[in-house]
């Protein structure tokens, strides 16, 4: 008999009701028992509308309850590593959106407790388990274009409403944590190592102080992947991946719609 993974989601972030629960929902070992959120009346809302049994006034009493395997963490970017910690002292996994941290010795940290509590913590990187990106890594790995050359996205939108979190610089916002950390993770993923060097410069906005132009080059042993994210231009977003013999076009490589096919 098959263990149901029970989840438990803390906060009531949009992606939770876009991405994660309807996935939950078609899991046939999956099921959605809590929701905690810092008002009791947000997460009483949220839990009629998705049908969700128990409910919580805090994130504490959410990572309490012995009932939760899993908690699926969408909350804004500073919060990550205080409640990851706390979500694996109380020996639940972690399902933590993307970027894991806003500061790199932050990831030793959480790595340390998910270590001590025997708990895993997973950034949810759509990416490294999407159909269309998982068929093109089996395609570059049969050869079909050769050695990789060079790696280039463009991902970009517009948004300049300075209550949106993407947009405020104590919560982590700015283009580059929020989308430049895709072209990031599937350029890592693509060639399977890490960058020796990076170079990047970033435009940053007057008034909210955080990138709104950003674009890099990162050097993976003479395999150049370079990308610019912006977050006040036209909606945008294309990878090219350019090989010795051929070259891939990805037309929706960040945001892929389950119903309906991709085009590479």
């Amino acid at each position: 008999m098959k263990k149901i993974i029970k989840w438990g989601i803390v906060g009531t972030a949009k992606i939770a009701e876009t991405a994660l629960i309807p996935a939950i929902n078609k899991s046939k070992n999956s099921k959605l028992v809590a929701i905690g959120s810092r008002k009791k009346i947000t997460a009483l809302n949220f839990a009629k509308k998705h049908k969700i049994k128990k409910i919580y006034g805090s994130y504490k009493k959410l990572f309490e309850d012995d009932d939760i395997d899993v908690i699926y963490n969408p909350l804004p970017n500073h919060l990550h590593v205080k409640t990851t910690i706390e979500a694996c002292n109380n020996k639940k996994h972690v399902l933590l959106e993307k970027p894991i941290t806003l500061r790199a010795n932050d990831v030793d940290l959480i790595k340390k407790t998910a270590n001590k509590n025997k708990t895993i913590v997973k950034e949810a990187f759509m990416v490294r388990h999407h159909p269309q990106w998982q068929w093109i890594k089996n395609y570059i790995k049969l050869n079909k274009i050769g050695t990789i050359n060079a790696i280039t996205s463009l991902f970009s939108y517009n948004n300049m409403d300075p209550k949106n979190i993407r947009n405020v610089k104590k919560f982590g916002g700015g283009g580059l944590y929020d989308i430049g950390c895709y072209p990031i993770v599937i350029s890592r993923y693509l060639l399977e190592k890490e960058p020796k060097k990076v170079i990047g410069d970033a435009k940053f906005d007057k008034k909210f102080k955080t990138d709104i132009l950003t674009s890099a080059i990162l050097d993976f042993d003479g395999i150049y992947s370079n990308f610019i994210v912006s977050t006040n231009s036209t909606l945008t977003q294309q990878v090219f991946i350019i090989g010795s013999k051929k070259s891939i076009c990805i037309e929706n490589p960040f945001n892929a719609k389950p119903d309906k096919n991709s085009t590479i």
